[in-house]
């Protein structure tokens, strides 16, 4: 599988800095490549008399300007999707161009042409058209390769001399930016910078710097410089001597055993090249790097590395301050597989053209070195404070006095932490790729802006974690705001097949309803609709639960008001019936009552007995209320009763009938009855207590009759003893119960 950071079509979109000419700019790099191994770093061009655009890879390991032509035949070329470049209007030069890579060659004749970058614009610039080419990664963003190494190291140089005069000559392409006239049309402070970013990431944007310092570099006077390493011939490279390298494991350092150079020097020397993908070293060095961490060869001579497992190194150049590398840059995983346990490590060995006595380094530096150094390749040395001469004295192009700056820009201890999210996570680090990675070959989306993708500044997964849990409270909160409000709403909407909440008409028969009966008769109005229709009493106003604790919170008073006894016994059914003597009246009439009432015929199976719904009435031919008693629930509370009826079932009593309450009790006589001794029979008006706390449902009580003369009442219950001990057995307290009866003689 190919990682999404190397997509052929990635194209720089990072505005250039600086204007040019004098001043100098600062140009934006593409990241091109398919893997780890063919990764490069392309700058666009244009080409001819006629303007072609095309883009080469910026290379400090050598010094020739070599582009694939459409005369090009090998296959490689056919990768560019015709991005080839037209020699038709050149000047040929009659020299043959042939090149050695460490892996690939190219050749080509030598010709003059029209080359233009950044601005700057050379009319007769040698370079090669390439017509064969091997093991280089063409693409629609590669065409070939600008060298950006010594001059000096220039093969076209070497076939065609260069020459102070504007004759054309086979100069490389920096020697002729720099000798540009006038002298206002060159950049004034003659050196070019380096700045390779790292897939996954945007902390540091690709860009070429030309005679300018990218606003990168904040502080240029940072950069550390020193003279170059060179050879008999001169100064081919941009090298430099190796004073150490330095493994750090659990924080601990552990010095790798560099030894001396493959020529003889006392240390070995390291070439700074940005087309090569790995770090190169000999397998001595490598051995002792791996090997600080536990880990040696492979059967194929390369070396693997668990990819949970960082690569802590820091390299000491010349005498400049130790340089930390990322973590992410010295593995990677396999191309084919992103998924691999074990990555690979991107510093090899390579002794077959490094450890030999003819080599002319010791170590290459390539990209996974570059992405984390600020890099100036300067011809002439800049000041203490690290500013250059921009004055029209500078020496001339021939003349070049090169030094290399450094600056580390990693900083460790993040490196390492973003090792662990990449690695050990599997996060990105990047805001702008969809799935970031830290190294070439980890998967992560390619940068807009040629590799400078975003850093994501990601939280830990801790504050990740707390946000999601107050995240989740604050939609409970809403959730039960939203329900509370409903509710609320509910209680409040009115239904109108409810009873009216103040209707006294409800508690008929006992005169004009009170305030508080109006309160009962709301409750009991909204118990019932809660039972028959599922609504709910308003907050505030659940006074009693049900019918029967509203009858019994209704005859307490009652009986006060009247001078009654209550004998608050609990809740009825609870005690047996009590039989009185003579009570019953003759015949059928209650069960023909019971009937025209409404009243159910079969109350013995809700767990009445008797006699326990003996109903009064009022004045003849008057319609009253009074209470349907019965266990069942949603029943209607009040019936109407046909008095005419009702008193023909009991015409033989005498009696004369006054108000009743909703109780059932001739509380108040007519006024032709007072003083009037009722005696009508001996079981007197029957009356029923169900539900209202009375001794024993059906209860019978004698009518009131004046035992003085006075018109005092008296209220005498027969079997008083077998009440009291009634009383007693349900929890009753008997001294209170003899105490109240005695009170109310």
């Amino acid at each position: 599988m190919i990682p999404k950071e190397f997509n052929r079509n990635v194209r720089a979109n990072v505005p250039a800095e600086g204007s040019g000419g004098a001043d100098g700019i600062v140009l934006p790099l593409n990241v091109i490549g398919d893997s780890i191994y063919d990764i490069a770093y392309t700058i666009e061009a244009s080409v001819g008399s006629a303007g072609q655009n095309l883009y080469l890879q910026v290379d400090t390991g050598s010094s020739d300007l070599w582009i694939a032509s459409k005369s090009c035949s090998s296959s490689l070329c056919g990768q560019t999707n015709g991005h080839l470049y037209d020699p038709s209007s050149s000047t040929p030069t009659g020299q043959n161009f042939n090149i050695d890579y460490l892996k690939g060659k190219v050749s080509g004749p030598v010709v003059w042409d029209k080359f233009s970058l950044g601005g700057y614009s050379l009319d007769s610039q040698a370079l090669a058209a390439a017509d064969s080419i091997t093991f280089e990664p063409l693409s629609p963003t590669f065409s070939g390769i600008l060298g950006l190494a010594l001059p000096l190291n220039s093969i076209i140089a070497e076939l065609i001399p260069p020459v102070t005069s504007n004759s054309p000559d086979g100069a490389a392409w920096a020697s002729n930016l720099f000798s540009i006239t006038p002298r206002s049309s060159a950049p004034s402070a003659r050196f070019l910078s380096l700045l390779l970013s790292r897939p996954g990431s945007d902390t540091v944007p690709a860009q070429l710097g030309i005679g300018r310092h990218p606003s990168f570099v904040s502080d240029p006077s940072a950069v550390e410089y020193a003279s170059l390493e060179s050879e008999r011939e001169g100064t081919l490279f941009w090298k430099v001597g190796v004073r150490a390298i330095t493994v750090w494991v659990n924080g601990e350092q552990m010095p790798v055993q560099i030894g001396r150079s493959s020529n003889g020097a006392l240390f070995p020397s390291a070439v700074l090249d940005s087309g090569v993908p790995l770090i190169f070293t000999t397998s001595a060095v490598a051995n002792g790097i791996y090997g600080a961490i536990g880990i040696g060869p492979g059967s194929d001579g390369q070396y693997y590395v668990p990819c949970t497992t960082p690569l802590n190194i820091t390299i000491t150049l010349d005498d400049r301050t130790p340089i930390p590398l990322h973590p992410l840059d010295l593995t990677a995983k396999p191309m084919n597989d992103n998924t691999a346990s074990s990555c690979i490590g991107l510093i090899q060995s390579a002794d077959s053209v490094l450890a030999q006595p003819t080599s002319l380094f010791d170590i290459i530096l390539g990209v996974p070195f570059l992405r984390n150094t600020y890099t100036v390749m300067t011809y002439e040395p800049p000041t203490d404070s690290g500013a250059f001469d921009t004055s029209n004295n500078a020496s001339a192009a021939g003349d070049i006095k090169p030094q290399l700056g450094l600056i580390g820009i990693t900083d460790p201890v993040k490196a390492l932490d973003e090792f662990n999210t990449v690695r050990v996570l599997n996060k990105p680090i990047s805001s702008s790729s969809g799935s970031g990675s830290g190294s070439a070959g980890d998967s992560g989306s390619s940068s807009s802006n040629g590799g400078g993708t975003t850093l994501g500044q990601h939280l830990s997964v801790g504050i990740i974690v707390l946000v999601s849990l107050l995240g989740f409270f604050a939609l409970c909160l809403c959730l039960f705001g939203i329900r509370w409000c409903l509710t609320r709403r509910r209680f409040h909407r009115t239904d109108p097949s409810l009873p009216s909440a103040g209707a006294g008409a409800v508690f008929a028969g006992i005169g004009r309803a009170t305030e508080k009966e109006d309160e009962y008769a709301y409750a009991l109005a909204s118990v019932r609709g809660s039972r028959d229709m599922g609504s709910k009493v308003q907050p505030g106003k659940e006074l009693y639960a049900d019918e029967e604790t509203i009858r019994s919170a209704r005859w307490e008073p009652y009986m006060q008001d009247h001078g009654l006894l209550d004998l608050g016994l609990g809740s009825p059914g609870k005690l047996e019936h009590e039989e009185h003597e003579g009570h019953h009246e003759e015949g059928d009439g209650d069960g023909d009552l019971d009937r025209e009432m409404g009243l159910r015929e079969r109350r013995n199976n809700e767990g009445w007995s008797d006699g326990d719904d003996t109903l009064v009435v009022g004045g003849r031919g008057e319609i009253i209320r009074t209470h349907e008693r019965t266990l069942s629930t949603g029943t209607p509370l009040l019936h109407e009763i046909n008095l005419e009826r009702a008193r023909s079932t009991s015409s033989g009593s005498g009696r004369s009938w006054g108000r009743s309450d909703e109780f059932g009790v001739n509380v108040v006589p007519y006024a032709h009855d007072i003083g009037r001794d009722v005696e009508g029979g001996e079981g007197g008006d029957r009356t029923s207590m169900a539900g209202v706390g009375t001794v024993a449902r059906g209860g019978k009580m004698r009518p009131w009759r004046d035992v003085s003369g006075s018109g005092q009442q008296m209220f005498e219950l027969e079997e008083r003893k077998d009440v009291i001990r009634n009383f007693a057995s349900e929890g009753g307290d008997e001294a209170v119960f003899r105490r109240m009866s005695a009170g109310s003689r």
